[in-house]
């Protein structure tokens, strides 16, 4: 391993969770078992260095990662091997996961293309990364083990706060790091160096983003939306002039209300990323833009079907929630059908009333169903019908608003039964 460029050592005791050493510590175990050099990569050094807590352990190994995966993994764990890009992905019995991967060099045959790779050590491995923060390496196995593999000054950029590339052609290269860019800068309070803003610019000026397919760029956009920094993300990439080739909108005059949408987004308790998308889209100026934009990227049907319902509650959403005081089966009732990507857009574009009502609804009563059912309703003589949908929300009204017991639910939907079916008829008395 000498030809290293080993920055310095670290201390990681006090700078990682005792289960987290524990499980470098054998991941190092298992690259000497094999002599394969380990090495934690990327985001997990750059997050180490800036005291933040390790979600993710992303490795490095010079050799097959399938066969150190093998080594690594303790009885009854999942280990999902693919030999195809010698990468690995180790389920550990304490739920987390550790992604394994063979050293590699990549090349990229045309811009915007995925790249093709091939075996090589770490040095190389390294400089395929993105951004220099992100192109450090901890060596985890051998004489070297806790040595900091930094050759690009990494660690130096990390500290100045500064973002950089690690050649002239990255951008074009791979026109997603756009994209990154803006969320590392954001996220981490970095400032693109001049070199690198010059590449950008020029990278995005020369159409560099028309090269990276539809679906690449969704999922880095996807990333970034996740970030509690999102709004300040988008405003860069505006600045660059990256939203536009993209056929995104100017989101800065709206900025207050895309950082509400991250806050409601936590408030209401919404997981997973699949909201993200046609909420920020509900929220953005020049909505005619945006719907053209819905229609020709490919987002979900699912997406694509919440975009606009996320639209219509921003633009108009029920009268209801303007109100204070109002009934639980109201809310229910106006909101009941509307997802996650709709709650969130109003939230954010709404004030303190709207806010007060969706969280209630949210929070409170979206998950509170009737005590009764069909079934109930026909063991009482009734007729299944159309009839039982209504008798059935008056059950569930009762029990809101009310507080009703399953028998008081069931009066409730009988009462209504018994005042509006004629018997024979569906949702009327059986005769």
């Amino acid at each position: 391993m000498s030809h290293l460029h080993v920055s310095e050592h670290l201390r990681v005791e006090g700078r990682l969770a005792p289960l987290t050493l524990g499980c470098l510590e054998r991941l190092g175990a298992a690259g000497d078992a094999l002599g394969a050099p380990v090495y934690l990569v990327g985001g997990p050094v750059r997050d180490l260095l800036l005291g933040s807590p390790l979600l993710d352990i992303d490795i490095a190994v010079e050799g097959d990662a399938g066969a150190f995966a093998c080594e690594l993994a303790t009885p009854g764990a999942d280990i999902a091997a693919h030999p195809e890009f010698n990468s690995a992905t180790v389920g550990c019995l304490d739920g987390s996961r550790i992604d394994i991967a063979g050293a590699r060099r990549e090349t990229y045959e045309q811009p915007g293309a995925l790249p093709t790779v091939s075996p090589a050590d770490i040095t190389e491995d390294l400089r395929r990364r993105d951004f220099t923060v992100n192109a450090m390496a901890l060596a985890l196995s051998g004489s070297h083990r806790w040595a900091l593999i930094d050759p690009h000054r990494g660690y130096e950029h990390l500290r100045a706060g500064v973002l950089a590339v690690l050649h002239a052609r990255s951008f074009v290269d791979d026109p997603t790091r756009i994209v990154r860019a803006a969320r590392f800068a954001a996220r981490m309070c970095l400032r693109a160096e001049p070199s690198t803003q010059c590449w950008l610019r020029e990278a995005i000026a020369d159409g560099a983003l028309s090269t990276v397919s539809s679906e690449r760029m969704l999922t880095e956009l996807r990333y970034l939306l996740v970030e509690p920094t999102a709004a300040e993300a988008l405003g860069l990439l505006a600045d660059w002039g990256a939203l536009e080739p993209l056929g995104l909108p100017d989101p800065r005059p709206r900025a207050d209300v895309l950082r509400a949408l991250l806050v409601a987004r936590r408030r209401l308790s919404v997981t997973g990323i699949d909201a993200l998308v046609p909420a920020m889209l509900a929220v953005l100026p020049e909505a005619p833009r945006v719907a053209d934009w819905v229609s020709t990227r490919p987002l979900t049907a699912q997406e694509r079907v919440d975009a606009q319902q996320a639209a219509a509650m921003v633009l108009a959403a029920p009268e209801a929630l303007f109100s204070t005081g109002v009934k639980s089966s109201t809310l229910h009732l106006v909101l009941e059908d509307i997802a996650p990507a709709g709650l969130m857009a109003a939230w954010a574009a709404h004030g303190a009333p709207v806010r007060a009502n969706i969280e209630r609804y949210a929070l409170q009563l979206a998950h509170v169903r009737s005590d009764i059912c069909g079934d109930d309703l026909i063991r009482a003589g009734f007729e299944a019908g159309p009839g039982f949908k209504s008798a059935l929300r008056a059950a569930l009204a009762a029990k809101l608003d009310c507080g009703a017991d399953a028998a008081e639910q069931l009066e409730a939907a009988l009462a209504l039964l018994r005042a509006g079916a004629r018997p024979g008829q569906p949702g009327g008395r059986r005769e």
